[in-house]
């Protein structure tokens, strides 16, 4: 950090956009008149979720027993 300088954290809610690639550029002056600006990408992926082993370990049981009891009333 240099001298006479200070940093802090910025929060911004980004919540609720859509899918995509979003440009933020933020701009900062200080009381001297000094500024700088910044530039932050934001990209926005739909997510899938992954279920491994989940799913089938879940369904293979129940799959069974309804074999299972069609087989049974077949009989």
């Amino acid at each position: 950090m240099e001298h006479g300088t200070r940093q802090e954290e910025i929060f911004m809610d980004v919540d609720g956009l859509g899918i995509g690639t979003y440009n933020f550029t933020l701009y900062f002056e200080d009381a001297s008149g000094k500024s700088n600006t910044d530039t932050v990408f934001v990209t926005v992926a739909e997510v899938i979720p992954e279920y491994g082993l989940t799913v089938p370990l879940i369904l293979l049981p129940i799959i069974y027993l309804g074999v299972l009891i069609i087989r049974k009333r077949r009989k």
